[in-house]
């Protein structure tokens, strides 16, 4: 089974306070959001499959560095009264980088988004696909 490797980041300063901090409506819509991961591997390809929930596809950013890979999006949004008034905004981002850890084809990567799961297919490079050794 494929095992990757989420690389740490540091969090904010707000985030020492979280265990005395009450949270309303408003507070949770501002944060960064770190997506569920799952993954497979099959003899042809690596999968990873991220829940990004309300992220359009056009909102979905994918980088690849070597065999890092960063997955992310940003969204904000402003509410206004009838006189253009901001009443409410809120800002979301969803990010996170991980690690594939075999070796794959950097140039026939793909990745489509559907229903809020981003599926990333990193098809492996003739080295990593099993084959049978004849035993003489």
């Amino acid at each position: 089974m494929l095992a990757l490797r989420p690389i740490e980041t540091f969090g904010t300063l707000l985030d020492l306070f979280d265990p005395f901090v009450i949270e309303d409506e408003f507070s949770a819509l501002d944060r960064q959001i770190v997506p569920r991961l799952e993954h497979e591997e099959t003899d042809e390809a690596y999968i990873v499959r991220a829940e990004m929930p309300g992220v359009p596809k056009e909102k979905v950013e994918l980088t690849l560095k070597e065999n890092a890979v960063t997955l992310r999006s940003k969204e904000e949004n402003e509410e206004k009264d009838e006189k253009g008034n901001v009443v409410r905004s809120f800002y979301r981002s969803y990010s996170t980088t991980f690690v594939v850890p075999g070796r794959f084809k950097h140039d026939a990567v793909k990745a489509e988004a559907k229903e809020g799961i981003v599926t990333i297919t990193f098809p492996k490079s003739e080295e990593a696909k099993p084959r049978e050794i004849t035993v003489k």
